[in-house]
């Protein structure tokens, strides 16, 4: 019998992004220096179980809400962020915090107070659901703001002001932001303001992910599934190779 060699291949930019890296590198520091109350963070640090289950074996607590969190406790701000209220309501508490939020991630809740403050109706691009978007949301100013998942939804979603500001989740693709982008553009409206918030991290990952489906006939996209960087990163090589799959371990 006459083996065939199977060539496998690694994407460029594999691996754990530039903020998850430093949200796990924060944590562990503040779990090897910390001799207070054990550690908790305000819901999973990242979207990764595997990781997770390892920060539990090494004393983090994931807690949901923060009427769970004694004071004096110390509490890690997880890499995609919380709303500018829950972290009021954190600092309320007399709770020491260590922000992990990741600095894309920053930025885009900075783009959506500043739109806001400037007097727009904040569009966020991304998923409804995600926590990064439920706080960029907030960052925008609640109800106000909108939220739509591509251009479909961004071609009917009813829109009261006629002063659009226009952000992204972190980890959205680029074709997808434009699209959005374009359908509202043609809604006429007479002002629109665009903030590039994508991460520039994820964006190398989706292009290099593309560029392997391209040229191969299998994709395995490895990574957790409540991660939205690798549900996108398996979106973008499914609509390229129908043998892809997503999996965890």
């Amino acid at each position: 019998m006459v083996k065939s060699a199977i060539d496998i291949r690694i994407a460029e930019h594999a691996g754990f992004c530039f903020g998850v890296r430093r949200a796990i590198r924060l944590a562990q520091e503040a779990l090897k220096k910390s001799k207070k109350e054990k550690i908790c963070s305000i819901g999973p640090i990242i979207h990764n179980p595997q990781e997770v289950e390892r920060f539990s074996r090494m004393g983090l607590e994931v807690v949901g809400e923060v009427d769970e969190i004694s004071k004096g406790r110390v509490v890690l701000i997880p890499s995609h962020g919380i709303s500018p209220q829950r972290q009021l309501d954190l600092e309320i508490k007399n709770i020491e915090l260590i922000d992990t939020t990741c600095p894309y991630v920053k930025k885009a809740q900075e783009a959506a107070a500043r739109l806001s403050k400037e007097g727009y109706q904040v569009v966020v691009v991304g998923q409804k659901e995600h926590p990064e978007v439920k706080a960029l949301v907030e960052f925008a100013g609640g109800e106000g703001s909108i939220v739509v998942k591509d251009a479909t939804e961004a071609t009917g979603v009813p829109i009261l002001s006629e002063k659009l500001g226009i952000i992204a989740q972190t980890t959205q693709s680029k074709a997808n932001l434009n699209n959005a982008i374009s359908a509202l553009l043609e809604r006429g409206f007479s002002e629109i303001k665009i903030e590039n918030t994508i991460c520039s991290d994820a964006l190398n990952r989706q292009v290099a992910a593309k560029n392997l489906a391209e040229d191969s006939d299998i994709m395995l996209i490895i990574g957790g599934k409540e991660s939205a960087n690798t549900r996108r990163l398996f979106d973008i090589c499914k609509r390229i190779k129908l043998d892809t799959y997503h999996i965890e371990t």
